[in-house]
C-alpha cells in the first residue's frame, strides 16, 4: 500500500545535503533509552551545515530571479533577503536539525494513522497518569492524512484549513533532568507541492505525580502552572482551544500504540506502479514523488467509524449525546503486579445509537 510524502520526505528532497549530513553524523552515535536534546548534539556541525544549506538556498533563489549567485559573496546574498527571512530559515534549520538527529539515530520509525482512528483518539481523554506514557521508540514519526488532523494543525496554526496535504509529528521521548522525562513534539504539514506553511513545537513534562492532561494544558512559557480555566466537556471549541486538539492528537497517538490491543499492521510499501504506455515520462516522476519513500507502520487501518448515521446529525444533544473515550488501566501479570492501558472508544447515546456505520475501511 502507497502512503503519500511527510514532511521528512519533502524536506530530504528540498535540502539533501543538510539531512544526509546530520544522518552521517549519528551513525557514531550509541541509541539509548532515551532520545537526545539540544545539549546532546554538536553545535559546530550544525553551524557548518546549516550555513552550507542557507547558502545553497539563497543561491537557488537568486538564480531563479534571473541573478548569477557566484558572482555575490555570502554577506552580499543575506543583505538581498527581506529583514528576518534568515533568521526564520536558521530557526527551521535549527528544528529540523534536532528532531531529524533522533529520527536517524532510532531508525525512522513512522507510523500513518488512518481517518477513523484519528478521529476517535481526538474525541479521547488523557486521564492516565504521565508516567505511564512510553513511546513505541525514542523517537518515531506519526503522519495523519485525514481531515481531522488538518483542521486541527490549521487550528493551532491560526490559518484556513485546507482539503488535501499531510500532518506530520516528530515525537522524542528525551529526560529535562535525570529523574524527569518529558516528550518533545515538532508538528509539520506539507501538501502535494511540499508547501510548508507553519510548525508547531511543544514540550510535555511527564513528571511522576501528574496527568498527562495537565500536561497537555501546561502555560509553557510559565513551566508548571497549568491553565486554570474550568471548561466544560460538552464544548469542543472551549474545551480543546487553538492547538489542544492536535497536541491531544498526538498525545492519545502515543498512548494507542502502548495500549492493549492497538490495530497495527506492517506497511508493504510498492515501488510506485509506473508502468504502461497512458503515463508520460512527467507523469511517472510525479507519481513516484508522490509516496513516501519511508518504511511505516499503518494504524487503525481496519477500524470502523464510530460517528451515527448521517439522518442523526444536527439533532439535540439532549436526545443524542457522544461519550468521549478515554483510558482505562488494568492490572495484569504475576501476581497482578503489571498494570496495561485499555482504550475505551468514544461511543453515541441516544435513539440513533445502534445505527452505526460498520463497513470495512482502508487507509489509502
Amino acid at each position: 500500500m502507497l502512503m503519500p510524502t511527510t514532511h521528512y520526505d519533502w524536506i530530504k528532497r528540498m535540502r539533501p545535503d543538510f539531512v544526509d549530513a546530520i544522518a552521517h553524523s549519528v551513525r557514531s552515535v550509541e541509541p539509548g533509552r532515551y532520545g537526545m536534546v539540544r545539549d546532546d548534539l554538536d553545535h559546530e556541525f550544525f553551524h557548518r551545515v546549516s550555513r552550507q544549506s542557507v547558502d545553497a538556498h539563497f543561491r537557488t533563489t537568486i538564480r531563479a530571479a534571473g541573478h548569477r549567485p557566484e558572482e555575490f559573496s555570502p554577506g552580499e546574498l543575506l543583505s538581498m533577503l527581506p529583514p528576518g527571512a534568515a533568521n526564520k530559515l536558521f530557526a527551521t534549520l535549527e528544528m529540523e536539525w534536532q528532531f531529524f538527529s533522533n529520527f536517524e539515530l532510532f531508525g525512522k520509525k513512522s507510523f500513518f494513522f488512518s481517518p477513523n482512528i484519528t478521529q476517535k483518539l481526538a474525541d479521547t481523554e488523557l486521564n492516565v497518569a504521565s508516567e505511564s506514557v512510553a513511546t513505541p521508540f525514542p523517537c518515531c514519526l506519526f503522519a495523519y492524512d485525514n481531515q481531522s488532523a488538518r483542521d486541527a494543525y490549521f487550528a493551532m496554526i491560526g490559518l484556513p484549513t485546507r482539503q488535501e496535504g499531510v500532518v506530520t509529528s516528530y515525537v522524542v521521548h528525551h529526560l529535562t533532568t535525570p529523574e524527569e522525562p518529558a516528550l518533545g513534539i515538532l508538528v509539520m504539514y506539507s501538501d502535494r507541492r511540499g508547501d510548508i506553511p507553519g510548525a508547531a513545537i511543544r514540550h510535555l513534562s511527564l513528571a511522576p505525580g501528574t496527568k498527562l492532561e495537565d500536561a497537555l494544558r501546561t502555560d509553557w512559557l510559565k513551566r508548571g502552572q497549568a491553565k486554570s480555566d474550568t471548561v466544560s466537556a460538552g464544548n469542543d471549541e472551549m474545551f480543546f482551544g487553538p492547538g489542544l486538539r492536535m497536541m491531544r492528537i498526538v498525545a492519545n497517538s502515543i498512548l494507542y500504540l502502548s495500549s492493549a490491543n492497538p490495530d497495527v499492521t506492517e506497511g508493504l510499501r510498492e515501488p510506485a506502479r509506473t508502468g504502461g504506455s497512458t503515463l508520460s515520462s512527467k507523469e511517472k516522476r510525479r507519481l513516484e514523488r508522490s509516496v513516501t519513500k519511508l518504511d511505516y507502520t499503518l494504524v487503525g487501518r481496519s477500524t470502523p467509524p464510530y460517528q451515527g448515521h448521517p439522518a442523526a446529525i444536527g439533532k439535540q444533544l439532549t436526545e443524542r449525546v457522544q461519550t468521549r473515550g478515554h483510558w482505562k488501566s488494568q492490572a495484569h501479570g504475576p501476581g497482578r503486579l503489571e498494570r496495561k492501558i485499555i482504550f475505551i472508544e468514544p461511543y453515541w447515546r441516544g435513539p440513533d445509537a445502534a445505527e452505526v456505520i460498520n463497513k470495512p475501511y482502508i487507509a489509502r
